[in-house]
């Protein structure tokens, strides 16, 4: 019987210190706050996954704010699923669409993440 691994490179952050660590060692990520209990945050999980598949353009990364909530607080998280992306370190953006689909959510990352480049230029 052959079983396949699934290279899953959502990175799960635990703690405040780790949260600012990962922004701030990868020039894109998209974040998700999320909590144990939110049943809309269960709907979006294996869509999340699923964007990791696609290859975005930004790493990929989650917090539960059970964990702490003062972090989802400092990024003024005021309800879950709540995605953000940064650009090393500083929010560039947040995900507001209701579709919360692998396909709309990489087209807004790359195009997020394209008019960021322009505005640099």
């Amino acid at each position: 019987m052959l079983f396949l691994a699934l290279s899953v490179q959502i990175k799960e952050l635990h703690t405040g210190v780790e949260l600012k660590q990962f922004l701030n060692d990868n020039e894109y990520v998209f974040l998700k706050f999320f909590m144990d209990t939110c049943g809309h945050c269960h709907h979006l999980a294996p869509r999340f996954i699923d964007l990791e598949d696609m290859s975005p353009q930004a790493k990929l990364a989650e917090f539960n704010c059970n964990t702490d909530n003062s972090v989802c607080n400092e990024y003024e998280v005021n309800g879950v699923p709540t995605l953000l992306l940064f650009k090393n370190g500083k929010q560039i953006g947040e995900y507001e669409s209701e579709y919360r689909d692998p396909k709309p959510m990489n087209k807004w990352i790359s195009k997020t993440i394209s008019e960021q480049n322009k505005t640099e230029m």
